[in-house]
């Protein structure tokens, strides 16, 4: 019985300590503020390292500085243009709760050729739609 006493203090005393860390714990981003990832697509499947389009990330704040704004592009270029006379503009942006880093809101723009489709998507969690 003496054993048991000093282990039982131990693991209650290290679960309320891990228990508190974890409730001060905030998220943080993965990146940084102004941050911009730029990738080029390639098509290897019938001649390598064809170019057909530009991919960029940029991450940042929102205009009130309260939340973060996450904006996707991608273009078509080069070869799928000239060869195959086929366009697509791809633009998103993601409004992201800088406390949670959950979606908020989120507007998409997508032109193909001539078709174009404009989206946008309103996210609420405490009504879980």
């Amino acid at each position: 019985m003496k054993r048991f006493y000093p282990n039982f203090v131990f693991v209650s005393v290290f679960g309320l300590l891990f228990a508190a860390a974890l409730a001060q714990a905030t998220v943080k981003p993965p990146f940084l503020g102004g941050e911009k990832l730029v990738y080029e697509g390639k098509i290897s499947k019938i001649i390598q390292g064809i170019a057909v389009a530009d991919l960029s990330f940029t991450f940042g704040k929102t205009a009130d500085g309260d939340d973060y704004l996450i904006k996707t592009d991608a273009r078509s270029k080069g070869t799928l243009l000239k060869l195959f006379r086929f366009s697509f503009v791809q633009e998103y942006e993601s409004t992201v709760d800088s406390d949670k880093f959950r979606v908020l809101k989120t507007v998409k723009n997508d032109v193909q050729k001539e078709r174009v489709r404009n989206s946008e998507a309103l996210f609420s969690y405490v009504e879980k739609r």
